[in-house]
């Protein structure tokens, strides 16, 4: 990953990282930490499609705790098994939709975008996001569609590396059907997730 210069690192704010952002916002999820947060809240199901499934790490991760993966996608697929589709021109072809989870790019307008199409398209849709979104005004208009906040903490997104981000993460499970009666629940981290 490439450091920023002082001056462009300072313009970016104390809560930004020093380093560049990767192409196309290739965050994969390697931490263990994700799918370990999310477990209690998943075990109801028992399938899954992956639409921005990069190198295949959240898949392997969902995989490795009895979830069968059935279709899993990326615009520009990094890894074995998963195919060349655009997540925004993509849709489910049968009647029986399974749940998304995905590590959506996190670059605004397309995350906008990506949530509105993907709550069209299955019933349950767990999206990992910084948990500090849900405060932003760009999640104003979404969050009547969100059911749930899961709490994550920091995660690790460099293979090798020791040390975890600077920002926290969260899921949000979003869906056509959760119309908001109230706001979304909450749920914090109630133990240390190793």
């Amino acid at each position: 990953m490439t450091a920023l210069s002082p001056l462009e690192s300072a313009r970016r704010g104390a809560r930004q990282s020093r380093y560049a952002k990767k192409d196309r916002c290739a965050y994969d999820t390697i931490d263990p930490r994700a799918v370990a947060a999310l477990r209690p809240h998943i075990r109801h199901l028992t399938r899954f499609i992956e639409p921005c499934a990069g190198k295949g790490d959240l898949v392997r991760g969902l995989q490795a705790i009895g979830l069968e993966c059935v279709d899993a996608f990326d615009i520009a697929p990094r890894g074995d098994g998963i195919r060349q589709q655009d997540a925004l021109a993509w849709g489910i072809p049968w009647p029986d939709r399974a749940p998304i989870i995905t590590n959506p790019p996190f670059d605004w307008p397309l995350l906008g975008q990506l949530i509105r199409h993907l709550i069209t398209q299955a019933p349950d849709v767990w999206l990992l996001l910084e948990a500090n979104w849900a405060h932003t005004h760009r999640a104003a208009p979404f969050l009547a569609h969100c059911a749930h906040i899961v709490s994550i903490g920091r995660l690790r997104w460099e293979e090798g590396s020791r040390h975890s981000s600077t920002k926290d993460y969260a899921w949000y499970l979003f869906g056509s059907a959760h119309i908001a009666a109230g706001p979304p629940t909450f749920h914090p981290r109630t133990e240390r997730v190793a």
